[in-house]
């Protein structure tokens, strides 16, 4: 059985082609292999199961960014999206290539990982400590009882 997306993609494609080839109909087809009519009706006389490229803007951040944007701001007290954004641009590399990395990209980039999504949540600490609650309930039942 295919592994990721693309390959179970192109073994429906596969299938659709070679159930073209037996002699079935679109709807039959469709309704054996459970997928859309229109579907079939576009990979039954198609010569190749593979998808085209998609045209497209290009990645703003490399790999070698998002190594950096970790190494700054991973578990570290006190950094932030800025300054992160002002270490990179700054960087030798950048600066060579021309190349500015916008504050926004670092944010959606730090929302795609998962320690980034934790970071952008404050932990919040209760009013009171278990023990201060506890203590408080002894107080009000001691006042009742005077």
């Amino acid at each position: 059985m295919p592994e990721n997306k693309n390959q179970l993609r192109e073994h429906i494609r596969v299938k659709i082609q070679t159930l073209a080839k037996e002699g079935f109909s679109t709807k039959e087809i469709s309704q054996k292999l459970k997928v859309g009519r229109t579907t079939v009706f576009k990979w039954k006389n198609n010569k190749t199961v593979i998808d085209k490229k998609r045209s497209g803007r290009p990645r703003v951040l490399t790999s070698t960014d998002k190594k950096q944007i970790k190494s700054l701001m991973y578990r570290k007290f006190g950094s932030s999206i800025r300054k992160t954004t002002k270490t990179l641009n700054m960087s030798k590399r950048n600066l060579k290539h021309c190349k500015k990395i916008s504050p926004i990209t670092v944010h959606n980039y730090l929302k795609t990982t998962n320690w980034g999504r934790k970071a952008f949540r404050s932990t919040k600490k209760p009013l009171l400590s278990k023990k201060n609650d506890e203590d408080r309930k002894k107080l009000g039942d001691f006042v009742k009882k005077q």
